[in-house]
């Protein structure tokens, strides 16, 4: 019979390594909304989880995080507002609107999968450290 130490297999869980990466597939449901506002002006929304991507032109385009708001939905950089209210929205950058009275033209929805690299993380509680010696044998037949 032979004794097998697993003293090392034991040493990242004793030092509390607890991260492992994982690789999932995310999919991501986004819309994208073509607005028309009362001056002529156009610009492009488009909306995934939790923010907003504004094409305003060719070179400018603005990522706004959603905030809350009292009535409709708010999407801000502390600088810069997207707001919709029923079927109208506008942006305000400064407290003041440059794009006015917008309304939605056209609205195009789309699914893609992506693979995200993410870490879980699993919490080894201070009692399992206890329990856990340095160096366990093991007997091999």
């Amino acid at each position: 019979m032979k004794n097998i130490k697993l003293g090392l297999l034991a040493v990242p869980l004793a030092m509390g390594v607890t991260a492992l990466p994982a690789i999932a597939q995310e999919t991501i449901q986004k819309t994208i909304v073509t607005y028309q506002c009362s001056d002529g002006q156009i610009f492009q929304a488009e909306f995934l989880p939790e923010r907003v991507e504004i094409t305003l032109s060719e070179d400018k385009t603005l990522v706004l995080s959603q905030t809350e708001s009292g009535s409709g939905t708010r999407y801000s950089d502390g600088d810069t507002t997207f707001a919709i209210q029923g079927n109208e929205a506008f942006i305000e950058v400064n407290d003041e609107i440059v794009y006015s009275d917008c309304v939605p033209q056209r609205v195009s929805s789309s699914s893609e999968a992506t693979q995200v690299s993410r870490t879980e993380q699993t919490t080894t509680t201070q009692s399992v450290l206890e329990k856990t010696p340095s160096a366990t044998s093991v007997r091999a037949l």
